[in-house]
Order: structure tokens, then C-alpha cells, then sequence
């Protein structure tokens, strides 16, 4: 048992090394110690070690939650001082301001400022550097303010001397003008940290209050979009049904540039007795790691539009 846990442990060092503390890496240190401590304590106290392992959960379980440590707060941290520390090193981050690059740096440097952008912008967190854009997930913003194209590791760099285990989709919409003729309200994403104490947007109909929510949830970060009328839901969707459909048509593969795509294929159309509404994407990126069996997603909504219904 100790045997493998330091095998693991070592394979987890070489993957931190690369690519940083995540929300993934977090749960996986939490569960690794959980097991050191369960194994020495089965060595050491064998059937009294019970409520020794249980006392080391609870602890940990508690240490999740915690402010600055916790697995929301400290791979952001981890991951906004990566980034920096990338940028200062290629001279692109000077006075608090972002700033192209003259060069363009090298690929591995690419793929790392690729992914731990995608990792921040795809984060409910506020507290986000004031350099840092959370539409830098938009291929075409990213190129504008880096300086360079959006790369994501190849299967031969992500493990090397096994392709084909890390694939993925990502694609954006084309930029043409959408027609909300139809609708009331325009609910935009764009500043979705400026959001209610419940963490939603509020829009005011004749029907009553609607609450509007747009959450992530570790470690996959997979999106859920409410919408609350009068404190009850009337839509609650985790976009399954779309990713399907999306990964059916684009199927995933080893793609190093987002893909352009019809409006059609953006946006998402859903109807109750009380709303008609459309949600709008920006971009969105799905990859896929064959060899963990983990999908992680990035879908980034541009606005939302609503009919309240007579």
C-alpha cells in the first residue's frame, strides 16, 4: 500500500510540475494523504485504527472549506501565480498591465499560459487580478492581448509516448447579429461577478422576481443554469442534452485551435408556461483525458435572453 501511494505521489509531482495546482490536484492530495494516514494507522493500531481514519477525514473534509486553503481558494491562488510568473518571465505582465508578446514564446510556454487561463476564466471567483479578462478565453481576445494563438497540449506532450490519450473540442461562435426581437430582457455574463448576495442576477417581470444562476461545479466544471421565479425554479438545466449533441457533431479530437461554428450551434433554446429564453454561448472547450476517464468543461455563456410569457 505505501508502495504504491509513493508511486502515485511521484507520478503527482511530475504533473504539478507542468501544470500547476487545479481543483482536481487539490481533491487528489486530500484523498492521498487520507489513504498515508488510513495505511500507517492500519500498520500501527490495525482494527483500533477506525476511529483514528475517521477523525483524519473529518479533518480534512473541514480543511476543504477553510478560507484561503480550502479547494475553491487555493488552486485560484496557485493557479493566478503561475500565470504571473509565466508572464514576468516572457516580459508580458509590466506595472499591473497585460501586455502582448514581442515574441513569440516558446510552445510549452504557449500551452501552459493556454491552460491556466482556461482554468481562471472558467472560475466564479471574483477576486481575479485586475489585468486579467475573463473573455481571454475568446480565442480571438486571446490572440489580441497575448500576442499569440491559443495551443493545448498534443497527446504526445500531454503523456509522452502515449498518444491519443488527451483529446478535446473547443469552439467558438461566429460573429454575426442575433435576432431577440422576441424577448424581453438580455441577461449578459459579461460581469457575472456583479451578482445578487445569493449569487444570482434579479430581473423584475409582471409575473414576479426572477432569479437567474450560472455555476460551475468541481472539479469538472460543469455548468448549471437556473432560473428561480418568485423563489421557484422553472428551469434547471446542467446542459446535458447539448453536450451530446455537440460532441456528436464535433466529435473530440486533437484540434490546437478553436473551431468556428454557426450560431445554431451557440445557443440553447428552452420554454416553460412562464418564459420563453435563449442562451447564448461566447466559446466553449470540452477535453477529454481517455486514460483518467475525466471530461473537463469549459462553457462560456455570452447573454441570455427571456420572453415572460402573458
Amino acid at each position: 500500500m505505501l508502495f504504491i501511494l509513493a508511486f502515485e505521489a511521484w507520478a503527482f509531482i511530475l504533473q504539478l510540475q507542468k501544470y500547476g495546482l487545479k481543483t482536481t490536484e487539490y481533491f487528489f492530495i486530500v484523498v492521498w494523504v487520507a489513504a498515508l494516514f488510513a495505511a500507517l494507522l492500519l500498520i500501527i493500531k490495525k482494527s483500533n485504527a477506525h476511529i483514528g481514519i475517521v477523525a483524519v477525514v473529518c479533518s480534512l473534509a473541514a480543511i476543504t472549506v477553510l478560507p484561503f486553503v480550502g479547494y475553491n481558494a487555493l488552486p485560484i491562488t496557485a493557479q493566478i501565480n503561475r500565470l504571473e510568473n509565466l508572464l514576468n518571465n516572457e516580459g508580458m505582465l509590466e506595472e499591473g498591465n497585460l501586455i502582448p508578446a514581442a515574441a513569440e514564446p516558446d510552445k510549452n510556454v504557449r500551452e501552459s499560459i493556454t491552460d491556466a487561463v482556461s482554468f481562471l476564466a472558467g472560475t466564479n471567483e471574483a477576486n481575479l487580478p485586475s489585468w486579467f479578462d475573463r473573455d481571454l478565453q475568446n480565442s480571438n481576445t486571446f490572440k489580441s492581448k497575448m500576442g499569440f494563438d491559443q495551443i493545448w497540449p498534443q497527446p504526445d506532450d500531454f503523456y509522452e509516448g502515449s498518444p491519443g490519450f488527451y483529446m478535446s473540442t473547443s469552439l467558438y461562435r461566429e460573429q454575426v447579429a442575433v435576432d431577440v426581437s422576441n424577448y424581453n430582457w438580455a441577461v449578459s455574463f459579461q460581469d457575472y461577478y456583479e451578482k445578487n448576495q445569493d449569487g444570482g442576477i434579479t430581473v423584475k417581470g409582471k409575473r414576479g422576481t426572477y432569479d437567474i444562476y450560472w455555476t460551475y461545479t468541481p472539479p469538472d466544471n460543469l455548468p448549471d443554469l437556473k432560473i428561480m421565479l418568485n423563489s421557484r425554479a422553472i428551469i434547471e438545466d446542467e446542459l446535458n442534452t447539448y453536450i451530446d449533441k455537440i460532441i456528436e457533431k464535433y466529435p473530440p479530437g486533437n484540434m490546437e485551435s478553436s473551431q468556428k461554428v454557426p450560431l445554431d450551434d451557440m445557443s440553447i433554446k428552452f420554454e416553460t408556461p412562464e418564459v420563453e429564453a435563449m442562451l447564448v454561448l461566447r466559446d466553449l472547450s470540452i477535453s477529454l483525458d481517455t486514460r483518467e476517464d475525466r471530461i473537463n468543461y469549459w462553457i462560456n455563456p455570452d447573454a441570455l435572453y427571456i420572453r415572460e410569457k402573458q
